[in-house]
């Protein structure tokens, strides 16, 4: 009985070195792809500037893609309608925001300033694309058009929104159980791995790279941090009109 009690925890033991990497390698994996130790102000920043990017970026995006897969029914496709208009109304937010910075800064919700108002706007742009578009689709729509929405869609925000977005674990476990039930539906039904698809995917990886490593780094400079200052002596200064404005 002894033998086989120290053999039970020799295996354990064993079994307990070969999980040990596998556990940490997922750490490391989820900590690079949620982008942990990041600056709050960073993230800030970084979806300010992504407001700009992402509508201005995606008329030229789409015309390469036209160009590279050869497909001229690349406009049609709802959900590529349905990423254009979220970039549109982020650019929208933007301007809105900047134009009317007074009105807007007196009630709370002025985005470029305010990371709240910022991550705010991008969770409520996330659950309602989910509500209005890819939940009804996964239940009601064709196969091909739910493929379709979990590339040029969920991989915009599993790929580039979730290092944007700090404190959003609801709006995460939200488009995650809407990714896992697409890959049960998909794995049942099937669809076809199309050339956009395919694009589209080989894109968001590449800038999600370059994202997360310009997140990394610039969370190391002083660059965010001075402006971060500036930002928040601005608001306490009662947007600008305080007689000692903060200094960089």
């Amino acid at each position: 009985m002894h033998a086989f009690t120290s053999k039970m925890s020799s295996s354990s033991k064993v079994a307990m070195k070969l999980g040990a990497p596998c556990f940490f390698g997922l750490e490391s994996l989820q900590s690079l792809w949620c982008c942990d130790g990041v600056s709050a102000g960073v993230r800030h920043r970084s979806r300010v500037i992504y407001l700009g990017y992402c509508a201005l970026s995606f008329i030229p995006k789409l015309l390469h893609m036209q160009h590279t897969v050869q497909d001229d029914q690349i406009w049609e496709m709802p959900s590529v309608t349905v990423a254009g208009t979220g970039a549109m109304v982020l650019m929208l937010a933007g301007i809105v925001s900047w134009c009317f910075m007074d009105h807007i800064s007196e009630a709370n919700i002025y985005i470029i300033e305010d990371p709240g108002a910022s991550r705010r706007l991008f969770k409520f742009l996330a659950c309602t694309t989910m509500v209005c578009y890819l939940y009804p689709v996964l239940f009601f729509g064709h196969a091909q058009l739910v493929a379709e929405g979990l590339l040029v869609i969920g991989g915009v925000y599993c790929l580039l929104w979730v290092p944007l977005m700090d404190s959003s674990s609801d709006t995460h476990c939200f488009v995650l159980f809407w990714c896992f039930l697409t890959i049960l539906r998909l794995a049942l039904v099937g669809a076809e791995f199309t050339r956009p698809m395919e694009y589209c995917l080989k894109l968001y990886i590449v800038e999600g790279a370059i994202l997360r490593f310009l997140l990394c780094r610039y969370t190391k400079g002083s660059f965010f941090v001075r402006v971060e200052a500036a930002g928040r002596g601005f608001r306490d200064s009662g947007c600008g009109t305080a007689s000692n404005p903060s200094k960089f």
